[in-house]
């Protein structure tokens, strides 16, 4: 958490179309933060979550799980890093 919003850092080893989605703990859908972005090889550190639902509204403080999906010409991944939202 950073200036209060969240930086998601990745690498990615070719061309992939990337979808970030944050998640609550009971795995209802929070926000989507990048939808079929396409993303160069490399570091990425520009995506971030601001605290903010899929309405715009402040979420509560709590835990919640950032899940990144990335297809490239190697198949469909996924992977989820927790987050820790404090008010």
């Amino acid at each position: 958490k950073n200036g209060g919003s969240a930086k998601l850092a990745y690498y990615l080893s070719e061309n992939s179309t990337v979808t970030i989605c944050i998640y609550d703990m009971t795995g209802s859908l929070v926000k989507e933060i990048v939808s079929k972005a396409a993303k160069s090889p490399g570091s990425h550190e520009e995506d971030t979550w601001n605290g903010l639902d899929k309405y715009g509204r402040s979420v509560l403080s709590g835990t919640y799980l950032a899940k990144i999906e990335v297809k490239n010409s190697g198949g469909t991944k996924q992977f989820s890093r927790k987050l820790t939202f404090i008010k």
